[in-house]
């Protein structure tokens, strides 16, 4: 069975550690659905924008990243990059949309800024899930 994932947090803050648990993940033969590793292609005010979604409505954007955490299956898992603990707006969203379906959410820290509720064992460092 092929596992899947989908990374979360802050573009604007935390993109160095996002690609790097991407490649950490996916050297594992973890299949990282999103975010893209295209290259950064620019801001529209803070909201990080990849090559080819310029001129895309923000909210589609967030759509299409939605629809790759519904898309995770079964054994798909959803990793939130949150090194201070707290999460951002867009993430805060997307980890509600996760929980409503019932996706397996880890954190690289505990959360500190939200109150969801989150299982034991849920806190990994990306290389510490990549070897698991």
């Amino acid at each position: 069975m092929n596992v899947r994932c989908v990374i979360h947090g802050s573009f604007r803050k935390h993109l160095a550690q996002i690609r790097e648990a991407s490649q950490l993940l996916t050297a594992a033969g973890v299949e990282v659905l999103a975010p893209s590793t295209l290259p950064v292609a620019g801001d529209d005010d803070g909201f990080v924008l990849f090559e080819g979604e310029r001129g895309l409505d923000r909210r589609l954007i967030e759509l299409r990243y939605l629809h790759q955490v519904k898309a995770l299956g079964k054994g798909g898992f959803s990793y939130f990059i949150n090194p201070t603990g707290e999460l951002g707006v867009s993430a805060s969203y997307e980890l509600g949309i996760a929980q409503l379906l019932n996706v397996r959410c880890l954190f690289s820290a505990p959360l500190s800024d939200h109150p969801a509720y989150t299982d034991r064992g849920a806190v990994w460092s990306a290389r510490a899930l990549a070897a698991y």
